[in-house]
């Protein structure tokens, strides 16, 4: 099929000629194309061969009616940025947008910190992504670990540690057990303390998609703020050292220690996964 645009904008009609082994077997004329991509798959078939002509048939019978699925990428069949269902950060970056994340949308997945806290005890942001229209972050207050899940900027979950975490090098881990069934479920929050379980609680929804504009940051939240229960000075950044970062999904979050061994960092920073 060969289609000739008329040009003079976006959406605008073009001739389409129709050649089987280079012969020209059907010609037609489309009134008004689409002004942006889409897939000709049996799912998204917008426009289909009748009787050697071209249909104009815009209702789109066979089309992919699906909304929030197609928010995420698994689902949807599109290429992920990162691959695999492993990834590991390290304490400085900032501004990351989420989609140059590790996919952790309507699944189950854990978040691993390994921070080092000076004698004036931790408080603040060891890392978040998303803000004030939805997002999650860990951070520690009044010296324990903290986890809160903004869920469109309409409700907030928090699950707080029962443990301070004292001075010294520690690994901080939130779980997410997510319940399955479909996209935008709940699951159970657990939190650890250098593998052991430190606090849990349970979230009943969650964003079945990207957290909009909002970034990624590590040791501090860059731009708005994901809940305002950091601080009372408002400041988010972290007292301490973030380390690293490491985020699993699916399988990979499934860790019966709770803890990520020096191999285990190694073979992720390496992308052997």
């Amino acid at each position: 099929m060969e289609f000739v645009y008329a040009g003079g904008g976006l959406g605008k009609a073009g001739t389409a000629t129709l050649y089987v082994d280079g012969k020209k077997v059907g010609e037609g004329r489309v009134e008004r194309t689409h002004a942006f991509l889409f897939s000709m798959d049996e799912t998204m078939d917008v426009g289909r061969d009748v009787g050697g002509s071209v249909s104009t048939d815009y209702d789109a019978k066979g089309s992919d009616d699906r909304f929030a699925e197609r928010g995420d990428s698994k689902i949807a069949g599109r290429p992920e940025l990162i691959k695999g269902n492993r990834q590991i950060v390290y304490g400085g970056l900032t501004r990351v947008p989420s989609l140059a994340m590790v996919n952790m949308a309507n699944r189950s997945y854990a978040i691993t910190a390994e921070v080092e806290i000076p004698k004036s005890g931790a408080e603040g942001v060891i890392v978040a992504i998303g803000g004030v229209t939805g997002g999650w972050s860990l951070y520690a207050k009044n010296g324990k670990p903290k986890f809160c899940y903004n869920f469109f900027g309409l409700e907030q979950t928090f699950v707080e540690g029962s443990k301070v975490v004292p001075a010294g090098e520690h690994q901080v881990r939130m779980e997410f057990k997510y319940d399955g069934g479909g996209i935008a479920k709940g699951g159970k929050v657990s939190l650890y303390l250098d593998g052991k379980k430190a606090g849990e609680g349970r979230i009943e929804r969650t964003e079945p998609f990207a957290f909009g504009e909002e970034s990624l940051d590590v040791g501090h939240e860059a731009g708005s703020p994901v809940t305002t229960d950091y601080p009372k000075n408002g400041a988010s950044y972290f007292t301490g050292e973030v380390k690293w970062v490491e985020f699993d999904t699916d399988t990979a979050a499934d860790d019966h220690n709770h803890l990520i061994t020096p191999e285990e960092k190694f073979m992720v920073a390496m992308a052997k996964q």
